[in-house]
């Protein structure tokens, strides 16, 4: 399926996918690599196969002893998702991934300012994730507002529907 001409785009990727992340699960890590770079960026799940090659080069490097180490691809492959896929799952997941393979490349100050993105990122998820909670908390609010007004007016009583005029 993966090599046929005439197989649509979205069921080609998804053999990819599929394909190449049974070869990082089987620690062909190579493997992996060639055949998840051959996914169109159209893949839904396009996310999810770049942290498989951030992985498998993470995996494939840290094998090495530290004087073969290169993570030049690995750490292209991590700023894809960190800074082409904006809203991505896995964007913590590349951050904190990046600045492990910096802080192994012996490069503490890069390190460092990394772990320090992460906290703000973790910062920012939170502050967002509370605004959406409290946002959420308002529109109950005004849903239950709504609704005791409707009853107050149809049971013509005009105190209750000051009351939730004023919620």
């Amino acid at each position: 399926m993966v090599g046929a001409k005439n197989v649509p785009v979205k069921y080609r990727d998804m053999a990819v996918a599929n394909w190449g992340i049974a070869k990082f699960q089987n620690q062909d890590y190579d493997g992996s690599t060639y055949i998840l770079n051959q996914l169109s960026k159209t893949y839904p799940n396009y996310d999810m196969a770049i942290m498989a090659l951030v992985w498998s080069g993470y995996k494939k490097n840290i094998a090495l002893p530290e004087e073969q180490r290169d993570f030049t691809l690995t750490k292209k492959y991590a700023r894809e998702v960190m800074y082409d896929m904006f809203g991505s799952e896995y964007e913590l997941e590349a951050k904190s991934l990046y600045a492990q393979i910096v802080e192994l490349e012996g490069n503490v100050d890069d390190a460092i300012i990394q772990y320090k993105n992460i906290e703000k990122y973790l910062g920012y998820k939170q502050a967002a994730e509370e605004y959406i909670d409290e946002r959420e908390k308002y529109k109950d609010l005004q849903n239950t507002s709504r609704r005791v007004k409707e009853k107050a007016l149809r049971g013509e009583n005009l105190s209750a529907y000051e009351k939730a005029q004023k919620l």
